[in-house]
């Protein structure tokens, strides 16, 4: 069922700014926002020179706003992770309509997949239904797949313990309250 805000999010910034992507409304289904996808962003150009070497892994990719963002604006390749099919189907189906090379996407439990993907990320997006609180058991996985200096984005409902950042090595860079979703940035020591 599409979403009654018009069940479309448009992308903010690179080729394809301003392109629709179709939202369904499902349940945990939280599209990260024109404002957050901005936010993250920005906060990314200031520490990546060239994104076009660059390759990112969307877990839980929901909607895939994330990595259209990315591939919008010229990484060089974004896989994204969906259990849900009818969620990875929109996907699927986004990604056709743009004709999006670089992503690839695959259906499953992120928790499973991760483990055979090929190669390291520099960046890793996490953004879990919240009620699932999967954040705390995808970081290790995550981290595993990580590049030297690449860093993870995490959207969850509340701050998590800076110790958990701190036994896996990973530095925050920024974090921010905004609305019920917390935003943090966190990089490899």
């Amino acid at each position: 069922m599409l979403k009654k805000s018009g069940g479309k999010i448009r992308i903010i910034g690179g080729i394809w700014k301003r392109s629709t992507l179709q939202v369904l409304d499902l349940d945990g289904l939280r599209p990260t926002g024109n404002r957050q996808r901005e936010m993250l962003f920005n906060w990314l150009s200031s520490r990546i020179d060239t994104p076009t070497s660059l390759r990112t892994l969307d877990l839980f990719a929901g909607t895939g706003a994330l990595s259209f963002e990315a591939a919008s604006r010229g990484f060089k390749e974004c896989i994204l992770i969906e259990k849900n099919p009818v969620a990875a189907r929109v996907i699927r189906n986004n990604i056709d309509k743009l004709q999006a090379q670089s992503m690839k996407l695959k259906t499953g439990n992120a928790l499973e997949l991760i483990g055979d993907l090929p190669g390291l990320f520099d960046i890793i997006f996490i953004d879990p239904p919240f009620a699932l609180d999967l954040h705390v058991k995808i970081l290790p996985l995550a981290v595993s797949k990580l590049s030297k200096n690449g860093f993870i984005y995490l959207e969850s409902p509340h701050f998590l313990d800076k110790k958990i950042f701190d036994q896996l090595e990973l530095e925050i860079i920024k974090q921010e309250k905004n609305g019920n979703t917390t935003l943090t940035l966190v990089q490899k020591k």
